[in-house]
């Protein structure tokens, strides 16, 4: 069986061809039985590598990666000039080459549509006004939004927040908003 490897996140590799011909065929076979491991042969030897199962193989949808795309080109990483290990920029890597299922603080739907249902982005780095034209309120199947702690410079909070219907849990601390939260 092949690897999917456009659906899936490699977290690591493991060879056991090391290990003794006779105990190779009981290791993999036990390995076989674990969710997120997947083994292949290799000639005398297998190679088994475990596969990141929070993403359940979903392709992201592409017009919801775009918007992701367009979201993340409206601000600018605002790098600090200390390093404080809390803060990381996790919309750095996001690129068109990449399922968006798959890109750091982006959670999608366990029923395999690729919808975007969660965007997990505290302490990103990001800086700019986010207006309420912004591609993030396209985003309807969202269930949870972490905006915490990055610099929005004032932006008013839009109404745009209020029409998430899914939105289950909103964090917007720390981020420079003006306003009160629409309902």
């Amino acid at each position: 069986m092949p690897f999917p490897w456009t659906h899936h996140q490699v977290l690591g590799v493991s060879g056991i061809h090391e290990l003794p011909h006779g105990i190779r065929p009981q290791i993999a076979s036990c390995i076989r039985g674990i969710d997120g491991v997947e083994c292949d042969d290799k000639g005398e030897g297998r190679a088994c590598l475990t596969v990141n199962s929070q993403h359940h193989g979903n392709v992201c949808d592409p017009k919801q990666g775009l918007a992701l795309l367009h979201f993340k080109n409206v601000f600018s990483l605002d790098m600090p000039s200390s390093s404080w290990s809390e803060l990381y920029p996790r919309t750095f890597t996001w690129n068109e080459t990449t399922d968006c299922c798959l890109w750091d603080g982006v959670e999608c739907d366990d029923e395999g549509q690729g919808h975007i249902v969660g965007l997990h982005l505290g302490c990103s780095l990001l800086h700019g006004t986010l207006h309420p034209n912004n591609t993030l309120f396209t985003l309807s199947h969202l269930k949870t939004l972490n905006l915490s702690y990055n610099n929005f410079a004032g932006s008013p909070l839009s109404p745009q927040f209020g029409m998430l219907s899914n939105l289950r849990v909103l964090d917007l601390s720390g981020s420079s908003f003006k306003g009160h939260v629409p309902l």
